[in-house]
């Protein structure tokens, strides 16, 4: 690739020296192709430099570009794996909090059950001990009654224990067996009422502690389970994002690459257009000035002339003007 101080060094140059020759030969040339070169040295030079920093500007760009893509990559998956973390240990606090509540919960009703119980248990104490208590108030009462029924049956003057008199106790005593039995059939359906509800109790307490641990636990795992899925979620959508992130990253960075290349193909394809014109300018200036200066019908003497700039130049002095061509040649 033809650099832009080439390129314009030897255009300025070509041009230079075609303007010099036709103010002056000899030094005229020199001095015009020196010039036009130092000129487009010059020229070319600032070109470049200001093509070389633009394309280092532009590197530096994109590679920057490119490294805040990273950091921002990095930084959105660093974000993604915290608020996944986050969310599981949030999860995992709510469902122990689920657990800890349900275990309370059933922890109440199994201290609300044994309570019912020891009620119902003083209740049923408290059946056994009145039956004790009718029974011997039955057995007074009939004692008394018996003792009444013998003193009045040994005041008549009958036999006691004979005939009518032992039937008469005897009935007495069978009223007091069935007092007693009714008594205890009574006391017995009361315990048998509290001793169901004792059962039905502690059943119902049993199933409702059950059931509230069950339900803490399936609570607690429908939480555990969201925040695993909320979390892979997060992890997923970030990766996901970060890959075409990346890659959209790494297009630009491509692409980028590409402009330069295509700046600097074409910065270097317009300075040799730039040198080929200036070379095919300064040879139709060159011809233009020379076709200019001859007159038509003259016919030139070869004469031989020394410079110092060449061994020998032939020298064509046209008869009838000043002007003279200069061309190169041993």
């Amino acid at each position: 690739m033809a650099s832009a101080r080439t390129g314009q060094t030897v255009s300025g140059a070509a041009q230079g020296a075609a303007i010099g020759s036709q103010i002056l030969p000899g030094w005229g040339t020199a001095a015009g192709a020196v010039i036009g070169g130092i000129g487009g040295f010059i020229s070319g030079g600032s070109a470049d430099a200001q093509f070389s920093n633009q394309m280092a500007w532009a590197e530096y760009n994109r590679q920057s570009q490119y490294n805040v893509d990273k950091y921002n990559i990095n930084s959105s998956l660093s974000i993604a794996g915290m608020n996944a973390a986050m969310g599981l240990a949030a999860g995992k606090y709510n469902a122990q909090q689920v657990i800890n509540s349900a275990y309370y919960n059933a922890e109440m009703t199994r201290m609300t059950m044994e309570y019912n119980e020891d009620l119902l248990d003083n209740e049923l104490t408290r059946v056994w001990q009145d039956l004790d208590l009718d029974i011997t108030q039955i057995e007074m009462f009939r004692a008394r009654e018996r003792g009444n029924m013998i003193a009045d049956q040994a005041a008549s003057g009958t036999t006691i224990g004979q005939d009518s008199n032992a039937l008469v106790v005897m009935d007495q005593q069978t009223q007091e067996a069935l007092d007693i039995t009714i008594v205890e059939f009574g006391a017995d359906r009361q315990a048998a009422n509290i001793s169901n509800q004792i059962a039905q109790g502690r059943w119902q307490g049993e199933v409702a502690i059950q059931q509230t641990q069950w339900e803490g636990e399936v609570q607690a795992n429908s939480i555990m389970f969201n925040s695993k899925v909320q979390a892979f979620g997060t992890v997923a959508g970030a990766v996901i994002k970060a890959d075409a992130d990346m890659y959209s990253s790494k297009q630009a960075y491509m692409t980028g690459g590409y402009n330069q290349e295509q700046a600097k193909a074409t910065f270097g394809a317009q300075n040799q257009q730039a040198m080929v014109k200036g070379l095919f300018t300064a040879a139709a200036t060159y011809g233009a000035g020379a076709y200019a200066r001859k007159v038509p019908g003259t016919t030139a003497a070869a004469k031989t002339y020394t410079g110092p700039l060449s061994p020998t130049y032939k020298y064509n002095a046209p008869s009838g003007a000043g002007t003279s061509l200069i061309t190169g040649g041993a």
